[in-house]
Parts: structure tokens; C-alpha cells; sequence
């Protein structure tokens, strides 16, 4: 999945992120058929000072995740093709999310970035500008 986020302090040690990701997958549900899902993140973060120039940033938000599979249930197996029509409804997500972020800094302005939650496992890079 690629994915992209932007974040703002809005007052002291208080931020509010955005997540957009997007994955396309080929053969998902069945041979042959493609699936999207857009995924969109929002979340409120408290950031803690953490020791070795680290930070802990609790969060709590709200993510959606939007399916898009139209050759999902394209069978004359009817059975099957319910099987499909189910799985991607699965996919569908709603809900309410909670986690941590940990940063590391490596030099001013770059981090190592780790977010663990309900919502992802993510392990990236983040810059400060």
C-alpha cells in the first residue's frame, strides 16, 4: 500500500494527522479480478518526550476504508460468487481507531517513524518542515 500522511501542531504537544493510502491488488477476490480500497485516516495525537531524542505520541481517530472490487461475484457459480461479494464487503471499514506513534530523530527534522495500532503497523520515514 502506498500512503502518504501530513500532520499539525495545533498547540503545545497536540497534533491532528491525516492518512490517505491506496492499494490495488490483482486476483483479489478470484483469478482475473482487481480490487481497490482507498484508505483514509484521521487522528488526534498527545506527544510525549521520550529519552535518546524519541518521542511517544498516543493517538485516538477514525479511519475509513473504501472497496471498490466490480468483478467481484462475476461467476455462474452462485455459491462462489456470494463467497466474493462477501469477502470484499469485509474489506469494508468503518470504526473508530487507537495506537502510538514512536519517533526517533536521526538529525534535526528526520525521523524514523513507527506507528502501532488497531488501524496499521507502519515503519517509515518522516521530515519536519
Amino acid at each position: 500500500e502506498y500512503s502518504g500522511s501530513w500532520g499539525y501542531q495545533f498547540s503545545d504537544n497536540f497534533w491532528i494527522e491525516g492518512q490517505y493510502g491506496r492499494i490495488l491488488m490483482s486476483n483479489i477476490p478470484a483469478s482475473g479480478a482487481q480490487t481497490l480500497i482507498n484508505d483514509l485516516t484521521f487522528r488526534i495525537k498527545y506527544t510525549f518526550q521520550a529519552p535518546l531524542y524519541s518521542y511517544f505520541m498516543p493517538y485516538a481517530g477514525y479511519q475509513i476504508h473504501s472497496v471498490s472490487s466490480p468483478d467481484a461475484g462475476n461467476t455462474t457459480d452462485a455459491s462462489l460468487a456470494e463467497e466474493e461479494e462477501l469477502f470484499v464487503q469485509s474489506l469494508e471499514k468503518r470504526r473508530f481507531i487507537a495506537g502510538v506513534t514512536i519517533l526517533r530523530r536521526l538529525v534535526p527534522g528526520w525521523f524514523i517513524k513507527a506507528d502501532l495500532g488497531i488501524d496499521t503497523f507502519n515503519i517509515g520515514f518522516a521530515i519536519e518542515f
